[in-house]
Parts: structure tokens; C-alpha cells; sequence
């Protein structure tokens, strides 16, 4: 298995992980409503109520941006070489590696740390298109790409 192949493997499980928490979260709001008892206090009962209600379309929220990410990974080649820093890439730089996918923080992979970054991500636009030697600076510090797989 490449490297690129378990980088890819580890951003599907931490974004599936992601996905599983937030449906556990809404399932037990929607069971927490539920079990919401009309109260002799008037409007606590709706009160109650709305604010689960609010709790679950926020969740439902995340849920939908996790879910788009999951289905931008799905489709993702392992296959495709880059020359350049682009969507998919593997960007070994002098101040950290970098793998080009979705924002799923920091993993170890053959005793090496990458950081899962987003197109959308800054360290991502600072270097995006950039080609193997180039230089780039982020933060006020300037870093050189070393490899791009």
C-alpha cells in the first residue's frame, strides 16, 4: 500500500468517524425530544424542545459539510502523479509534509507526520501550483517544496 493509498485510507476513516459521531449525536437529541414531557410550567415543555430541535439542525449541518467531503474522497486516484501542488498531491516541504485532500489534521504514516490540508485550507493557497524547488512563504516563514508525489 502506498503511502498516498494509507493517507487517503486514514482522512475516509477520520471523516467516517466524524459522520458515525454526529448521527449518534442526532439520533439521541431526537430521543432526548421525545421523551420531552409536557411541564406545569407552561412553555418549558416547548421551550425544551425548540432548543433540541435548534441542536439537531446544526448538527444536521455539519453532518452535510462531512458528507460532502466524504464523497470528494471517495473518488480520489491514488493513481494520478503530480509534478505540481494540486488536489491529491503529496507535498514534502522543508517545515512539514502535506498531503492534498481534505482538512483532517495530522497523520503518521512509515514513521513520517503529514497534515491532511483542503484546497481551501492557507497553507494550500500559499503553495498551490507550485512545482518541486519552488519556495514559498507562509506565516512569515519561508518554506521550500522538497517532493511532490
Amino acid at each position: 500500500m502506498t503511502i498516498k493509498d494509507q493517507l487517503l485510507q486514514k482522512c475516509t476513516e477520520f471523516v467516517s468517524q466524524k459522520i458515525n459521531t454526529i448521527e449518534e449525536s442526532i439520533f439521541e437529541l431526537r430521543l432526548s425530544a421525545n421523551n420531552e414531557t409536557k411541564s406545569s410550567v407552561g412553555d418549558k415543555y416547548e421551550t425544551g424542545r425548540a432548543m433540541i430541535q435548534l441542536e439537531i439542525e446544526k448538527n444536521a449541518a455539519q453532518l452535510k459539510v462531512w458528507q460532502t467531503q466524504l464523497a470528494e474522497l471517495k473518488p480520489m486516484s491514488t493513481e494520478k502523479k503530480s509534478n505540481k501542488v494540486e488536489f491529491t498531491a503529496i507535498v514534502k516541504c522543508t517545515n512539514a509534509n502535506y498531503f492534498i485532500a481534505q482538512a483532517c489534521g495530522k497523520f503518521i504514516v512509515d514513521n513520517e507526520s503529514y497534515f491532511a490540508v483542503s484546497v481551501n485550507s492557507p497553507i494550500f493557497k500559499a503553495m498551490s501550483g507550485k512545482i518541486a524547488g519552488d519556495h514559498f512563504d507562509f506565516n512569515g516563514q519561508q518554506a521550500k517544496i522538497l517532493e511532490i508525489l
